[in-house]
């Protein structure tokens, strides 16, 4: 199976509760759940969620925007190629894929913080499933000179991902390449 990710820089990734008597719902209402979150107009987006978990009566979802227009840009660069994508993840969420080459990353609460050349990715994950994502405009091309940068948006990341209902994680990986 063939897998792309949407640059998460072009996303906008959010944690979102509902009610659990609207899971049913989930599509339907996600997108006026959405529509004072987003940096852009709801409906000229693609929407797509997953559950994260239940808890008291709510259901916790991570979901994904995208503009359509940058979807359609996205497919249209495997045109005509061998591969065709059968899922398009979304920046850092996509690191939640790496659960089939590393079993151990289906255990606990993990984040994975991923050092690209041009971006940072962290994705959190819970029992293996992307809880959390976020990607940084900071990468390896930019140290050491933005070494304070890249640490001020990696705590700001871990309050987000807290303030969002995420729990410490119990292991923290570090991917990617540079120095650090």
């Amino acid at each position: 199976t063939v897998v792309s990710a949407i640059d998460g820089e072009l996303a906008s990734l959010r944690v979102v509760e509902l009610p659990m008597a609207a899971a049913k719902r989930a599509a339907e209402v996600l997108p006026f759940e959405l529509e004072s979150l987003l940096p852009f107009e709801v409906g000229d987006a693609v929407i797509d969620y997953q559950p994260i978990e239940t808890h008291e009566g709510q259901l916790r979802l991570l979901a994904a925007a995208v503009l359509r227009e940058r979807v359609r840009e996205h497919i249209a660069l495997f045109q005509g190629g061998p591969f065709e994508p059968r899922e398009i993840a979304v920046g850092a969420v996509a690191l939640d894929g790496l659960r089939a080459l590393c079993p151990e990353l289906t255990a606990g609460r993990r984040m994975i913080v991923e050092l690209c050349e041009r971006e940072t990715n962290v994705c959190a994950l819970n029992h293996g499933r992307a809880s959390f994502g976020r990607t940084l405009a900071v990468g390896a091309d930019g140290l050491p000179h933005r070494m304070v940068e890249l640490t001020q948006g990696l705590r700001q990341t871990l309050m987000a991902y807290r303030a969002a209902g995420g729990v410490q994680p119990d292991v923290v990986h570090l991917a990617g390449k540079g120095a650090l």
